[in-house]
């Protein structure tokens, strides 16, 4: 039996407990029980980033202008948006990367983005070919 509580549940024997006694109901005292504590909060930050960041590649994956071929993200420690684009390591493309950062942030700001961002601080990676930093 594997069963996911909030990290901030007390009542982790007791549980278990229960657990047990249901199960030896059933003739299944031999089964295991995993108990997995997550954190709620990382869990629905995660859960917005994955729509943000399909919002922001969606508007820029079909454009070649932007040249992205792939976007992530991370929500550990802090949100996090990771930007894959085609382009060599060169300063006019890290130029490039920093107005692109900043078409990102502006599109975040936008009070639709803004209502899913909810205050979160993130930052926005750029790489280029070979996975290189370009901001």
């Amino acid at each position: 039996v594997e069963l996911e509580i909030p990290n901030t549940e007390k009542r982790v024997e007791e549980i278990k407990a229960l657990i047990q006694a249901v199960l030896a109901e059933n003739k299944a005292e031999n089964a295991s029980i995993k108990i997995k504590k997550i954190n709620l909060k990382k869990r629905d930050q995660d859960n917005r980033w994955g729509t943000i960041v399909t919002d922001v590649g969606e508007d820029l994956l079909g454009k070649e202008k932007y040249h992205v071929k792939m976007v992530g993200y991370s929500v550990h420690p802090a949100p996090q948006v990771f930007i894959y684009t085609s382009l060599s390591v060169s300063k006019d493309n890290k130029k490039f990367a920093d107005e692109l950062k900043g078409i990102i942030d502006e599109f975040l700001e936008t009070k639709e983005m803004k209502n899913k961002v909810k205050g979160d601080s993130y930052t926005v990676v750029i790489y280029g070919k070979g996975n290189k930093k370009l901001n």
